[in-house]
């Protein structure tokens, strides 16, 4: 149940930036989504941005499902564009730009404790120091 903190844990974050290139994340949907809890349920938690919180509580409009396979495992998640809340309210249209990345983090220890880190590594689709946190330097990605 501690759906916070996905850095510690296997995971995927999707980061999402309406206005890309920003100094920070307040104005980011950062979405930390852990494959299976305890119950073996995909849950997910807004994390470093403004609105953070479980997803299951806070943004009833994201869909998330797993399965795991021999592999890992395969995650998806549906983000409502209303979720990017931002000034003036973002309107998602052809050829717009927006910030976006994707983290994987990859816990490497089977008989961990509940909320024990356990992180090991992480692989990004556009990574550089601090890249969870700088928004700056994501990647773009052009809407059509």
């Amino acid at each position: 149940d501690d759906i916070k903190g996905h850095w510690r844990s296997t995971s995927t974050e999707i980061a999402i930036d309406p206005n890309p290139r920003g100094e920070n994340t307040f104005g980011t949907l950062k979405l930390g989504i852990f494959p299976q809890d305890t119950t073996g349920k995909v849950r997910a938690g807004r994390d470093a941005d403004a609105n953070p919180g479980p997803v299951d509580k806070k943004e009833k409009s994201i869909l998330l499902a797993s399965k795991m396979t021999a592999q890992g495992y395969i995650v998806e998640a549906l983000i409502p564009w209303k979720t990017l809340r931002t000034t003036p309210t973002f309107t998602p249209t052809v050829g717009r730009n927006i910030g976006f990345n994707v983290i994987l983090f990859h816990a490497g220890k089977k008989q961990a404790r509940v909320g024990e880190d356990i992180n090991k590594s992480r692989l990004a689709w556009s990574y550089w120091q601090g890249v969870w946190g700088r928004p700056i330097v994501w990647g773009t990605v052009i809407l059509k």
